[in-house]
């Protein structure tokens, strides 16, 4: 009686494992082309800053190509889903669909050095997956004013220091709506990663000569990249 149980629990795991790994597969797949295909259809509006008209490259349908990015971003998002759906598959939905947008906005301050509002709005609304992951929805809140104002204050000084801005608005609305998912704790960890992770690409391609000192780098891919890395190790071990 006691092994007809445990054949039975056992396939039931089975099953529910198979499920999930071809639920988040299709998800991410999905998403990962996607990806591409929602970023080439933007509208162009939301790809310069306000009241500038679209340069001709913006009114384009081809602005990243299918090839590779449709596999590189569906080898992520699945990888992600399935990694983190082992443990917590509502987590793991939360999760990937964030990632998506971390894409998008990636993409759009890499190539047009703009970080769409619409975006970082969709990013913040992502935070409604991740209310039950939190001690207190207080907490959404503290972290949402703890990356919005570092933020600010990190502008303020760097147009202090150089006289010139550092820091795009783009910056601080995207760490913003970050916080109201990542909390206080893991807004601090992100900025903290981001810093870092800027730091070191920055140094690396002075190095290399592809910039100077002077030159102006994205600063939204690597707070992406912070973010990722929070939610797919940090959050998950309770760090």
């Amino acid at each position: 009686m006691y092994n007809g149980r445990y054949l039975k629990g056992g396939i039931h795991q089975s099953m529910f494992k198979i499920i999930w790994i071809g639920a988040f597969t299709v998800l991410g797949v999905l998403l990962g082309n996607g990806a591409v295909y929602v970023f080439n259809r933007l509208p162009a509006s939301w790809l310069c800053d306000y009241g500038e008209v679209p340069k001709e490259d913006l009114l384009m349908r081809q602005r990243i190509n299918s090839t590779p990015w449709k596999v590189i971003f569906s080898c992520l998002l699945v990888a992600c889903g399935v990694y983190l759906g082992a443990s917590d598959p509502m987590y793991a939905a939360a999760a990937i669909l964030l990632i998506w947008f971390l894409i998008l906005i990636s993409i759009a301050d890499a190539k047009y050095m703009i970080v769409p509002d619409q975006l970082c709005v969709m990013a913040a609304l992502c935070s409604i997956g991740f209310i039950n992951y939190h001690e207190s929805p207080l907490d959404m809140l503290y972290g949402a004013l703890a990356g919005g104002l570092v933020m600010l204050a990190a502008a303020a000084a760097g147009r202090f220091v150089s006289k010139k801005d550092t820091l795009g608005t783009g910056d601080v609305k995207l760490m913003a709506s970050l916080g109201f998912v990542l909390g206080f704790h893991g807004t601090v960890i992100c900025i903290i990663g981001a810093s870092i992770l800027s730091a070191m690409a920055f140094s690396l391609l002075i190095l290399w000569k592809k910039i100077s000192m002077k030159d102006y780098q994205p600063l939204g891919p690597y707070i992406s990249a912070s973010a990722v890395i929070y939610i797919l190790v940090i959050w998950p071990a309770g760090w």
